[in-house]
């Protein structure tokens, strides 16, 4: 009887069953349009990090200052001046042929000033909303965010080994690839705990 009684007690009683994880969805449409921001991102960055160069590299000469210049003897045709392209636009910066080196490593340093704290702030905010904000919204829009940011990143990798290659002289470019790789390091880290975490 008392048998019984706990066979029926126990049988009432449910099962604890492990909550199960509601999957997010993502629609084609939303998937698109964070092609598209990217995109949109990724020529904005270019063009910041092009006007951040102009601004503040002592070396270059804007594509006006270059106009005022022309009846100078820094003429461009008189081989004083070179220049180099926007990536995005027809823009021209134009810098000293014998300051090239110059000109290149403090483009890169401004360049990595910009790139790597933007880098990190959009990675830190991925990492957040994903694994923090369960059902946030806010998922794909950060995506696109974090797609900008890597190729933000790509492209100081590869100013960084161009420069590397054509110098491989100046300290700067040491403490910046040193800096990159403790970043990714950091990074892989950060991101191989959350797997062995969410697998246990």
């Amino acid at each position: 009887m008392t048998q019984d009684i706990l066979r029926q007690n126990s049988a009432s009683q449910p099962s604890a069953t492990p909550a199960k994880r509601k999957k997010h969805r993502i629609s084609f449409v939303a998937v698109m349009l964070g092609m598209l921001l990217s995109i949109v991102l990724i020529i904005l960055g270019e063009r910041v990090i092009f006007d951040l160069n102009t601004a503040l590299n002592p070396h270059a000469i804007s594509e006006s200052e270059q106009a005022d210049m022309s009846g100078s003897d820094m003429m461009l045709g008189s081989s004083s001046l070179t220049s180099e392209r926007s990536a995005v636009s027809r823009e021209r910066v134009y810098y000293p042929r014998e300051n090239k080196s110059d000109y290149r490593l403090t483009r890169m340093l401004i360049h990595a000033a910009f790139v790597i704290p933007v880098f990190l702030f959009l990675f830190v905010v991925y990492f957040w909303i994903w694994y923090r904000k369960e059902d946030s919204p806010l998922k794909i829009v950060v995506v696109g965010y974090l797609v900008f940011a890597f190729w933000m990143m790509i492209h100081l990798v590869f100013e960084v080994g161009s420069f590397v290659l054509d110098e491989y002289k100046n300290i700067g470019v040491y403490l910046v690839l040193l800096f990159l790789a403790a970043i990714f390091t950091m990074l892989m880290v950060i991101l191989q705990r959350r797997v062995n975490h969410r697998s246990t």
